[in-house]
């Protein structure tokens, strides 16, 4: 959808009014009908606010958002391994928690692609634009989780 409506894409991700006031706005929707929490359905949301300006000019592949949740998969288990190698150094203990934190938020961009190929994004109105703009903001979170610091 995003190659064959590239204007609509960009609308919404190039106007911080209708990417806030109306994407955001029905993906908590899509969120919370896919009974995810609601303080888990709002971090989410904040950080698609934060990858708005990233996506503008991302093209979705399907095989590079497969390849991602692998290493994504990948990655968490050596985090999970690491973690149960302690004690850790302050210093690795502090890398650790940010990894995790961007785990966290990892695991979320993988929900949202889950979500966006299922019937829930029909049935609650986002139209096909913004489950492109969906999904470039689930595939954003898991690429920034497997970011290398």
């Amino acid at each position: 959808m995003q190659q064959r409506s590239p204007s609509e894409y960009r609308e919404i991700c190039d106007n911080v009014g209708h990417f806030v006031g109306g994407f955001c706005v029905i993906e908590k929707h899509v969120l919370l009908t896919a009974r995810i929490e609601e303080y888990a359905a709002d971090a989410l949301i904040e950080q698609a606010k934060a990858l708005r300006r990233t996506i503008v000019n991302m093209t979705l592949d399907p095989e590079r958002v497969r390849s991602d949740i692998v290493a994504f998969r990948d990655s968490c288990c050596g985090i999970s391994k690491r973690l149960h190698e302690l004690p850790l150094e302050e210093e690795e203990r502090r890398r650790l928690v940010k990894k995790v934190k961007r785990t966290v938020a990892g695991i979320g961009g993988v929900a949202i692609v889950g979500i966006n190929v299922s019937s829930i994004v029909v049935t609650v109105g986002l139209s096909a634009p913004g489950a492109a703009v969906s999904g470039a903001i689930g595939s954003g979170l898991i690429g920034a989780a497997l970011v290398v610091d």
